[in-house]
């Protein structure tokens, strides 16, 4: 009996251990799968949070989005630590005298601001929605702010990155967001486009903004030469809500605009003092057709050729061109001012 003990003893040893080992396993595999890691869990808890959001997200367009940016629930991975909407008056106060741009030269109406900071990232961000009134003041203001060298992104009409950030326009608005902390580059591209394509899409789109800038003629175009300024172009006060398109030329100046006014006898009025200020040499008026009229003259400086052509409430300038260029764009800015 002894004997047969001390056998089994022996023997049994390696199996027990070998049972007692598989049983750990199962526990701390068991365990594993059931307790995942804190950094999983809250990533799994926000991706439910996220979609649970963007199915919640209801904006009607008849409020400012400026004033309800920070209702919408559309931020679920980030902790909102401010909110304030800075109509013309709060934003004079904020940034003095720069606020003139903004309010006297494209028309802004409000912003709203919103200092943001990611859950998981912990990387502050900065979101500027401002409401500029109506579609062009919101194109206007993008198109004299940007730069041919960004990098253009397809994100609400267009948008752009730069060193701060992204920056996009759609309809109405103009909104920038700024990154605050360091990151890397790929991460913080995908963190801003994703943010700002949530806020692009609840924007309703508005394909007849731009419809102006079709009627200019196509060739020698410069990409992102088309600008819209809603007061004060080429430094004149009598010039506003001006179409301005640049074209390929010897000359880096070369371009064409249309002026649209509130009526004949101002168009009238403000070509007169417009011309009076460009001081031309060898200013003569001239009758291109029945119904329109104008001067032509030669730049002081630069001696290049000007054309400033008046119809009805409308006005149209042709400057900076070679001498062949310059007539073939006056007859088309003529055809311009007889369908407008």
């Amino acid at each position: 009996m002894l004997s047969y003990f001390n056998s089994c003893n022996k023997h049994c040893k390696p199996i027990i251990l070998l049972f007692i080992l598989t049983f750990i396993s199962s526990i701390l595999l068991f365990s594993c799968e059931k307790k995942k890691p804190k950094s999983i869990q809250d990533k799994e808890a926000l991706k439910k949070e996220m979609d649970k959001s963007s199915s919640e997200v209801k904006y009607s367009g008849t409020e400012s989005l400026a004033k309800v940016i920070k209702d919408l629930k559309l931020f679920p991975e980030y902790k909102i630590d401010k909110y304030e909407y800075l109509d013309q008056d709060s934003l004079y106060k904020k940034i003095n005298g720069a606020a003139d741009g903004y309010v006297k030269n494209h028309g802004f109406v409000g912003c709203g601001y919103l200092e943001l900071k990611h859950k998981l990232e912990d990387v502050p961000v900065i979101l500027y929605v401002m409401d500029m009134g109506i579609g062009i003041h919101g194109y206007g203001i993008y198109s004299n702010e940007r730069n041919i060298n960004y990098h253009f992104v397809k994100i609400g009409t267009e948008g752009y990155f730069d060193k701060k950030g992204l920056t996009f326009w759609k309809n109405k608005y103009y909104v920038k967001i700024e990154l605050q902390g360091k990151m890397d580059k790929e991460k913080s591209s995908a963190l801003l486009t994703t943010l700002a394509g949530r806020i692009a899409k609840i924007i309703p789109d508005d394909q007849s903004i731009l419809k102006v800038f079709e009627n200019f003629p196509k060739e020698g175009r410069i990409e992102r030469g088309d600008i819209f300024y809603m007061a004060n172009y080429d430094a004149s006060e009598h010039l506003n809500d001006v179409y301005e398109v640049k074209y390929k030329s010897s000359n880096k100046k070369a371009l064409v605009f249309l002026s649209q006014n509130k009526n004949k006898n101002d168009a009238i009025d403000r070509v007169k003092k417009y011309i009076k200020e460009l001081n031309l040499n060898g200013l003569k008026t001239i009758q291109p057709d029945k119904d329109i009229q104008g001067f032509i003259g030669t730049e002081p400086v630069e001696k290049y050729k000007i054309t400033i052509l008046q119809s009805g409430k409308n006005i149209a300038g042709i400057k900076g061109f070679s001498k062949d260029d310059h007539k073939k764009m006056a007859e088309a800015m003529i055809q311009i001012l007889k369908i407008n």
